[in-house]
């Protein structure tokens, strides 16, 4: 129970700080924050932690994403193919991992996204979560991991998350490199 007060209490200060620090888009309103702050921490997030489990920490970053016998074979899959890796872990009909899932529906139309692997992944189905929940340190949901080419863990985000940062820290990782089609190229320059 003192753990899920913990939970509910950085939630809340992290949502808070966001909401300050004067995040755009569609940023939960200091109503929301609110009313769900008064509400039963599980009603605001899911803990990846049991009741009975230690506190988790989040990683120290970056740091390589430990792949073992019990990493989905899907990672395993997409880390050999050397691109950055965005994992979304979200819980159905949640509404912060809702307005999360918007602005990644954002990212997705840049030009930086046709360099990404994205992963978005149920909570509530630990047939895909098992085995990455630790080695992300995933403390509630949403979660968005960013996994640089090499396999490291660059950035991690529980909770809300505005649309520019998700679109930064993936422009960050991608090296701004913009993958552009032969249609696109220019040829007025030379003569």
């Amino acid at each position: 129970m003192k753990s899920t007060r913990i939970n509910a209490a950085i939630i809340v200060a992290i949502m808070v700080t966001l909401l300050l620090s004067g995040c755009g888009g569609n940023a939960p309103t200091a109503e929301q924050i609110s009313q769900t702050a008064l509400q039963p921490s599980g009603s605001t997030t899911q803990s990846a932690t049991t009741q009975n489990a230690p506190l988790r920490t989040p990683l120290k970053l970056p740091v390589m994403l430990k792949v073992d016998k019990s990493t989905p074979q899907f990672i395993v899959e997409a880390l050999q193919q050397k691109k950055p890796i965005l994992i979304f872990i979200f819980k159905e009909n949640h509404q912060i991992s809702l307005i999360v899932r918007e602005n990644l529906k954002k990212l997705m139309q840049t030009p930086y996204a046709s360099n990404l692997i994205f992963i978005a992944l149920n909570i509530d189905k630990p047939e895909h979560v098992s085995g990455l929940v630790d080695s992300l340190g995933v403390t509630s949901v949403p979660f968005l991991a960013l996994i640089d080419e090499k396999g490291q863990i660059v950035k991690e985000y529980s909770g809300y998350v505005d649309e520019k940062t998700i679109i930064q820290a993936v422009y960050n990782v991608t090296g701004g490199a913009l993958q552009e089609s032969t249609e696109t190229v220019n040829d007025q320059g030379s003569e």
